[in-house]
């Protein structure tokens, strides 16, 4: 990079760092947030004359007022200018603004950036995507992977996590288990993830975008998304341990479709075929179902059964598979899926 392109913040971050100085310390000394210091210095905000008078105030002469105008002048010569109707024609770039995922008050130049950025995350936090032919309910690629993109950015702001160890899953497994009973406990599973190396994100899906889930491990840090697009407790259940099921398999990133119409892969079957042998034991199914009776009293004899392996599980996980399966309709029982999207989001 010339001296001529070199941005007026990139200018200040270098001068800082050969002072030995924080942003925190120049902005105590011009009366300003540390957050206005770091806008400066990525370029979100324009250093004006305002600020060069104080900046050569506080920095003791050296470089002065007009100096710091001089290089403004410069990067702007040498720097192409955007309008804001170009940096929105970015892709989805006016609905990451609407969504507030990226900040739209900004100048051009620096939305630009920020978009840019945001973008340059798509090789790490988002994969392939497979489309069935036929399905009309097939996500907007770019919106999902913009959703993707904005997990992972959450994810990687969460630091009260331990580190993360494979071999303890089948433990945090049998932990999980122990919350799946009652509605106010799905609120203890994202701690608990987080001690276990886990993050959870909850990130309603945008416009166009059906998706439920997303897990991946990235430089061995895993993290899991959910959107809540269908917030009953047994979605909730299926869709977590669905995305546990690819942490464990460490499959490459690839965020699910549709509950009701998953994509038909090997790793979408395997995931499927875990998170329900997690959730209710097949064996244990299957005697059920064999038995045939399909009331209200009967499912809530089964799903308090603690006895062997069984643990107990809320109605509606029984409830849930037995439709999914047409064993019953959805019209039937239906004020038994309990929502659980105010219990995450409020815990």
């Amino acid at each position: 990079m010339s001296n001529a392109t070199l941005s007026p913040g990139k200018r200040l971050q270098e001068l800082l760092e050969s002072r030995g100085m924080k942003n925190v310390e120049l902005a105590s000394l011009l009366g300003r947030s540390s957050q206005y210091v770091t806008d400066i210095i990525k370029g979100k905000k324009d250093l004006d004359v305002e600020l060069a008078l104080q900046l050569e105030q506080v920095l003791g002469g050296e470089p002065s007022a007009q100096q710091w105008m001089t290089w403004v002048i410069e990067y702007r010569r040498h720097t192409p200018e955007i309008s804001r109707m170009e940096v929105l024609s970015k892709p989805y770039a006016k609905e990451l603004i609407k969504l507030k995922w990226i900040n739209g008050k900004q100048s051009p130049a620096a939305l630009a950036r920020e978009i840019d950025a945001f973008w340059a995350l798509k090789d790490i936090a988002v994969g392939a995507f497979r489309q069935t032919a036929g399905n009309k309910r097939l996500p907007d690629v770019d919106a999902r992977a913009a959703w993707s993109i904005e997990v992972y950015r959450r994810a990687c702001q969460q630091t009260d996590v331990a580190d993360y160890d494979k071999s303890r899953l089948p433990e945090l497994y049998g932990r999980l288990k122990g919350l799946m009973q009652s509605v106010e406990d799905v609120k203890e599973v994202k701690p608990l993830l987080a001690s276990y190396g886990i993050r959870l994100v909850f990130l309603p899906n945008p416009p166009k975008c059906p998706v439920d889930g997303v897990g991946y491990v990235n430089e061995g840090k895993p993290y899991i998304g959910l959107s809540l697009r269908i917030a009953r407790i047994d979605s909730f259940w299926f869709t977590l341990l669905h995305e546990m099921k690819h942490i464990e398999a460490e499959d490459k990133i690839q965020p699910a479709d549709t509950i009701d119409r998953p994509v038909d892969s090997v790793i979408e079957r395997r995931a499927n075929a875990g998170a329900r042998q997690l959730l209710f034991d097949d064996e244990r199914y299957q005697n059920f179902v064999d038995r045939g009776v399909f009331t209200l009293p009967a499912v809530d004899a089964e799903v308090a059964r603690t006895d062997g392996t069984n643990h107990a599980v809320h109605r509606a996980i029984l409830l849930g598979r037995l439709k999914n399966d047409y064993y019953l309709d959805w019209s039937q029982f239906a004020r038994e899926h309990t929502g659980v999207r105010d219990v995450l989001l409020t815990s």
